[in-house]
């Protein structure tokens, strides 16, 4: 039996609680939907350590407080700093896609998962020396491969980040 059913109908009193009651329910059914749509924890961390783009060392001698705190670095990336512009990786600059993507910053997506996803395939910059487009050009025979371009770049030590 729903909450609703138990005021449904009946005096204008019943029918005043009912509408509380349903106030009262709309914005703990819409945190609930909107949490089966939200990765869990568990998945972001896996993800940013899957991504191939997180470097767990590094970030930690960047970023001391977080040892500081004891927290792991990729739970740390994941949830928190990613939201905040810090860079998992040197390569990898957060804050500079945060604020080239518009409205990422203010849906508090994780910019690298956001950069797998979508961002590499669209082109965009996860640094300002690395241009996806003319690196895909040059060393994987056209632009179309721009979504595996700074990955391949990464694994490679002798090729050029752009033509600069």
């Amino acid at each position: 039996m729903r909450l609703r059913d138990v005021f449904a109908a009946g005096s204008s009193e019943s029918a005043g609680l009912a509408g509380a009651a349903q106030s009262l329910a709309r914005p703990l059914a819409r945190r609930l939907k909107r949490r089966r749509t939200e990765p869990r924890q568990a998945d972001l961390v896996r993800a940013v350590k899957e991504s191939g783009l997180f470097d767990a060392a590094w970030y930690a001698r960047r970023y001391p407080d977080v040892v500081g705190e004891g927290l792991d670095p990729a739970l740390h990336y994941a949830v928190h700093g990613g939201r905040e512009g810090r860079w998992p990786h040197p390569l990898f600059h957060g804050d500079l896609y945060l604020d080239t993507v518009p409205g990422l910053r203010g849906e508090g997506v994780n910019p690298l998962i956001h950069y797998v996803e979508r961002g590499a395939a669209a082109g965009i910059k996860p640094n300002p020396l690395f241009d996806p487009d003319w690196y895909a050009q040059r060393h994987l025979g056209g632009a179309e491969h721009r979504a595996r371009a700074f990955f391949h770049f990464l694994s490679r030590a002798d090729t050029d980040p752009s033509p600069l």
